[in-house]
């Protein structure tokens, strides 16, 4: 097992826990309620950080203890129900009468915690054993962080911890980097904003790859359950930004590990996850990180192992917190005197030119139809960044990123070559009919087919989509593809639609 667990407790934030149970019987059954008892701090403490919504970093002992109190008040672990959905009747089970309000910080995060749990009800798309863990990495998360005003949750699934973190500090700000942006992202994402709706602005889903991510060192990278690689990939952001990281990794797997690596873990009576992180560990240390280990309860998750590291120190002389547009990466102070000056020395702009209509480059999408294009996600805590990320955030900037052509085909019946149809011919009837809407066409056949009548037919392949930052939905593409199928017979009168679409 991997050793070297770093205490962070600190005297003066340290508290007593006591956990007592005791029974109320009411006329119709007898029920086991757990009661906290901890020291008060001073009523003005209290005060600042309830009305600030800041909680309190307190020590590894503290939330160790505190775990062990939610287990118990919630009969946890539970096998039979650890995979159920949690749904609005699960509410009351989570009642804010359980916790006893005395001015205490356990109380506080007694609250928090149940307040957290009642939306995840309401919101009925997470299982219950998630709620625990995330709860768990959170905790752990902000008190070895607490000063991180910027998070980057990587393969973030729907983006629970995200919430979580948003809660223990609400001048946080969130990021969520996935490849795919699960509805029950927008279900949280509704639950958590209709309770406390000053966090809408403050968190972002981003559907992309996390090669795309731009790590920096103002930004902590968190990972909670990043499958195999993945994991190793979270580790490698976090040292080419010499960023912050929280990491609680899973499924290791010896798929990608060498002969030579087998043998090493055999011969050192490892198991493949401590042989695994052991290596990351080390990784990180390579870089001069300083990596502390700690645990989420078992009770919760038995990939409960988490890997907290801070990066180096950055000296202000080196990066500053200029960063460049095109490229988004730091610059030293000289090149950003060289920067500034050569704009200064650029020509003045013609101003009399009338400003660009739209950022997007319609010509150019047309000209790349499929796929996901690769893009830059800038995880940096800079008021650029913050921009770019709200511009690429969320359902509709991703499906404009991934275009959503509709692609349909197109039979002629037409004269032979040279006189048959160029796909720019047809394309330029389909733009013809709706300005919006940008088409661009392609030969199925090129050479055609000739029936025995002697006709000749070439078959189309037609795209459609519309222009600026609108999605084309396939009802709106089949309407114009019809009128495309009408109005080519019009301009080119040799030509005949060998069928019409249904």
């Amino acid at each position: 097992m991997i050793t070297g667990q770093k205490a962070s407790t600190k005297s003066s934030k340290s508290l007593a826990l006591s956990i007592s149970s005791s029974s109320s019987t009411t006329s119709s059954s007898t029920t086991s309620v757990v009661t906290k008892s901890f020291l008060v701090l001073p009523l003005h403490l209290f005060l600042i950080f309830m009305t600030t919504a800041v909680a309190p970093a307190r020590g590894l002992a503290v939330i160790k203890e505190e775990l062990q109190g939610i287990a118990v008040a919630h009969n946890w672990p539970c096998p039979d129900r650890k995979n159920n959905h949690l749904q609005p009747r699960h509410i009351e089970e989570f009642e804010l009468d359980s916790v006893e309000q005395n001015g205490t910080e356990a109380s506080y995060f007694a609250t928090l915690f149940l307040r957290f749990a009642r939306v995840i009800c309401k919101a009925d798309c997470v299982v219950r054993k998630e709620l625990f863990e995330t709860w768990a990495m959170a905790l752990h998360v902000h008190d070895h962080f607490p000063d991180v005003l910027r998070f980057a949750d990587m393969a973030s699934g729907h983006g629970l911890l995200s919430w979580a973190l948003l809660l223990l500090n609400e001048n946080r700000t969130g990021i969520c980097v996935d490849v795919r942006m699960p509805k029950s992202a927008e279900k949280l994402r509704d639950a958590f904003c209709a309770e406390w709706p000053h966090l809408e602005d403050r968190w972002d889903f981003v559907e992309g790859k996390l090669e795309y991510v731009e790590p920096a060192p103002s930004t902590l990278i968190v990972g909670v359950h990043c499958c195999g690689p993945l994991s190793d990939k979270v580790v490698e952001l976090a040292i080419k930004g010499k960023s912050p990281l929280a990491l609680v990794p899973c499924c290791h797997t010896n798929k990608h590990l060498s002969k030579e690596q087998r043998q090493d873990i055999l011969k050192q009576s490892w198991t493949l996850a401590d042989w695994i992180d052991k290596h990351r560990i080390d990784r990180l240390e390579e870089a001069k990180f300083e990596v502390v280990e700690g645990t989420i309860p078992k009770v919760f998750t038995p990939k409960n192992r988490i890997i907290l590291a801070t990066p180096p120190p950055v000296p202000d002389n080196l990066i500053t917190t200029v960063w460049k547009e095109t490229k988004k990466v730091p610059v030293n102070s000289s090149e950003e005197s060289k920067m500034e000056q050569k704009q200064q020395d650029a020509p003045e702009e013609d101003t009399s030119l009338p400003p660009p209509q739209s950022i997007i480059d319609n010509e150019a999408i047309c000209r790349i139809p499929f796929g996901l294009p690769a893009f830059a996600i800038p995880i940096a805590d800079i008021p650029s960044s913050h921009e770019s990320i709200r511009r690429i955030s969320g359902r509709d900037a991703a499906n404009l990123r991934k275009g959503h052509p509709r692609t349909l085909s197109l039979s002629l019946f037409q004269p032979p070559s040279p006189e048959a149809l160029t796909p720019d011919q047809v394309a330029t009837v389909a733009n013809a009919l709706d300005e919006n809407v940008c088409v661009w066409g392609s030969y199925v056949d090129k050479e055609g087919f000739i029936y025995k009548d002697g006709r000749m037919c070439r078959t189309y392949r037609l795209t459609y989509r519309k222009k600026g930052e609108e999605v084309l939905n396939k009802a709106e593409a089949k309407e114009l593809h019809i009128q495309l199928c009408h109005k080519i017979e019009e301009v080119y009168p040799g030509s005949q639609v060998r069928q019409f679409p249904r």
